[in-house]
């Protein structure tokens, strides 16, 4: 696709890939990678660990939960996963309100 919108058919199967192709997510993927890497990769990393220690720590306490993911600092990265019944759900929600209203107090 051309920068003014316009485009033009290839004359076999492949003009139905265009669809495919996510051309608006990968230009905020980079993007976002560009913001990242402006912020410094080594305090994104830090502000990672301490969200994902949060929300193990706040699903470590609760008895409807069991943690998943590692809780151990070396073997943690980003992803927090958990699973309890849907009697639960309420409480899980309250957690991810929780880490976002730790994402949204984050310092600049």
């Amino acid at each position: 696709m051309g920068a003014e919108g316009d485009f033009t058919w290839h004359p076999n199967a492949s003009r139905y890939e265009f669809a495919t192709r996510n051309q608006a997510g990968f230009g905020g993927w980079a993007e976002s990678l560009r913001w990242l890497d402006s912020l410094g990769w080594e305090k994104v990393h830090s502000r990672v660990s301490q969200l994902s220690a949060h929300a193990s720590g706040a699903t470590q306490h609760l008895a409807k939960f069991q943690l998943v993911s590692p809780s151990e600092l070396f073997r943690r990265n980003g992803i927090v996963w958990c699973y309890g019944s849907r009697l639960v759900l309420r409480a899980w929600i309250s957690i991810i309100d929780y880490v976002k209203r730790m994402i949204c107090s984050s310092p600049q």
